[in-house]
């Protein structure tokens, strides 16, 4: 079967095209109208509305290092849009990188030989959108509680703690300042989000080929007779011609192994940094939101509830990560299994010598790691989840 016109770079499609409008990957500058155009919106989304934002959320936190209770309500905000930019700087920094990488999820070790592998890569593309589109929605509930809460307030707020270096008591003022910090906390979290979701998927795409490899070295076999069948040859398992196509389908499995160590220790090099600043400080951002949850009144149940939101797209974008990783350790794990169970009593020695390599290989087994010291795995979310736990007793325990 021919796989040639399947596209599996689908699966990053929401976040490159979101990273696209954000200006944080960039068009091809074909003219001078396109470039004028990214200038403008950049300088507008990402400068005026999200910079401006963040300067205000910084200069906030440093008013309230007095008072714990203020300095918990700046913190979960600010060192996530913190974290954001480290990403942002990451991207435009590795942005050939990154495009290399696209192009590679098409190339022909990366497609399906089958019907039954196109269907675990389209699995997987469904998966990257349906987290996507959970954190992003996500993003959109808790933005729009933050605002509902601050409207019916026992005094109207602005819905983000910020520092404000003019006075609200005009209506128009407010009313643009609350409209401004609104849309710019909304461009801030889907900008982050579509940053992760890209790295989400390139996880994906490791853990995905991992399946097929799995899958074609334990049907070689298999493989082989389909395409003599297709071939209408002769099916003679023993004779040179079956011999030579096993051979060459294992060299196949080879160079596709060797395709995803290239691209995952390309994707380990690019987000090690910025997974280790997100895993680390999701703790401070976990433990915090803790507080301002717990400390919520009961007149204050919208906000509340959006607090609960943001928690959540928070642990949105930290498991679905560990939990890839975690694929990817079982996928690889389970390689040199696989390779034995193949049909390869009866191969020839060439074949045998060519399996004993790869089995040899593929012992070692393919981890991700977060800052190349800490192995990302579900252990690792588990960890993070009962570190935020404690810092959060801590700090209610210093609260009283």
């Amino acid at each position: 079967m021919d796989f040639h016109n399947f596209r599996f770079s689908n699966i990053t499609n929401v976040s490159v095209n979101f990273l696209l409008f954000f200006g944080i990957l960039h068009p091809k500058f074909n003219s001078a109208w396109v470039v004028l155009k990214y200038v403008i919106r950049v300088s507008t989304i990402m400068g005026f509305l999200f910079g401006g934002m963040v300067l205000s959320e910084i200069l906030k936190l440093l008013h309230s290092l007095n008072d714990l209770e203020k300095l918990m309500d700046s913190l979960f905000l600010t060192v996530t849009n913190l974290v954001s930019i480290v990403k942002f700087i990451s991207i435009v920094r590795n942005e050939r990188k990154i495009m290399k990488l696209l192009a590679q999820i098409d190339k022909r070790e990366f497609r399906p030989k089958s019907q039954h592998q196109k269907n675990i890569l389209e699995s997987n593309i469904k998966a990257a959108n349906v987290i996507a589109l959970i954190v992003y929605s996500g993003c959109f509930v808790t933005v729009l509680f933050w605002v509902i809460s601050a409207v019916i307030g026992d005094e109207v707020s602005l819905p983000v703690p910020s520092y404000i270096p003019f006075e609200l008591t005009s209506t128009p003022v407010f009313v643009i300042t609350f409209i401004y910090e609104s849309i710019a906390t909304l461009i801030g979290g889907f900008s982050n989000l579509s940053a992760d979701c890209l790295m989400i998927s390139f996880v994906i795409v490791i853990s995905a080929q991992f399946n097929i490899l799995n899958d074609t070295i334990e049907n070689l076999e298999r493989f082989c007779e389909e395409e003599f069948m297709e071939k209408r040859m002769r099916i003679d398992r023993r004779s040179p011609e079956f011999q030579n196509l096993m051979n060459k389908k294992l060299i196949g499995c080879i160079e596709h192994y060797q395709c995803i160590t290239e691209f995952s220790k390309t994707t380990n090099d690019l987000f090690s940094v910025t997974i280790f600043l997100q895993l680390f400080l999701s703790i401070v951002i976990i433990s915090s939101t803790l507080y301002e949850i717990s400390t919520g009144s009961i007149t204050s149940q919208v906000k509340t509830f959006s607090m609960c939101a943001y928690l959540f797209c928070i642990l949105g974008e930290i498991f679905p990560v560990c939990y890839f990783a975690n694929e990817i350790n079982e996928g690889s794990s389970r390689l040199t299994t696989s390779a034995y169970t193949c049909d390869w009593v009866d191969c020839s020695v060439e074949f045998k010598k060519n399996l004993l390599t790869f089995m040899t290989r593929t012992q070692k087994i393919l981890r991700l790691y977060a800052g190349n010291f800490v192995e990302i795995s579900l252990q690792m979310f588990m960890k993070i989840i009962k570190s935020s736990w404690s810092y959060w007793a801590v700090i209610n325990q210093v609260d009283k």
